[in-house]
């Protein structure tokens, strides 16, 4: 069992490792032009990072996620795309209506 003090020393720790990068972000970036290559390079890996993952997830999803229909997961990234689209780019709501169908789905089609 772990005991209390390892608990904050890992906290520590984690803290330690990242804290410092993300302060040296923000001082360093008071001075990037937001619309230069490199940012924008930048922001071009990264979304292709999280289409990879969303990807990957969809195709060979881990665990129990893996036993519901490829269509189902397939229909339900379509309505939170749309829902994404429709409703102004609303991230929560997009992403409730995509769960939504999904549940919808499994519940009515026979697994």
């Amino acid at each position: 069992m772990v005991s209390d003090l390892s608990i904050w020393l890992i906290i520590l720790v984690g803290v330690l490792a990242t804290e410092p990068w993300r302060w040296a972000g923000v001082v360093f970036s008071k001075n990037l032009d937001e619309n230069s290559e490199i940012i924008l390079w930048v922001r071009a890996v990264s979304t292709a990072l999280i289409a990879a993952l969303i990807m990957r997830l969809l195709i060979s999803p881990p665990g129990s996620l893996e036993e519901a229909p490829l269509i189902v997961r397939l229909l339900s990234l379509l309505f939170a795309t749309l829902s994404f689209f429709i409703f102004k780019k609303r991230l929560l709501f997009s992403i409730a209506i995509g769960l939504a169908a999904f549940l919808i789905m499994l519940w009515a089609l026979p697994v």
